[in-house]
C-alpha cells in the first residue's frame, strides 16, 4: 500500500506553501494572456505599427 501511495505522489509537482488561497488555473492563464497581449500592444505601439 505504501508503494502505491509513493507512485501516486510522484505524479504531483511539489509546490511551496503559500499564505494566500491558490488560484484556479484558468484565472492564472487569463491573467498571463492579458499581460502578454498588453505587452505586445505596447511594443507594437512603440514601433509605430499600431
Amino acid at each position: 500500500m505504501n508503494d502505491e501511495f509513493t507512485s501516486i505522489a510522484q505524479h504531483y509537482i511539489e509546490t511551496p506553501p503559500t499564505a494566500h488561497r491558490p488560484e484556479r488555473i484558468d484565472t492564472i492563464l487569463k491573467k498571463r494572456m492579458k499581460d502578454f497581449l498588453l505587452t505586445r500592444q505596447q511594443k507594437l505601439w512603440q514601433e509605430g505599427k499600431l
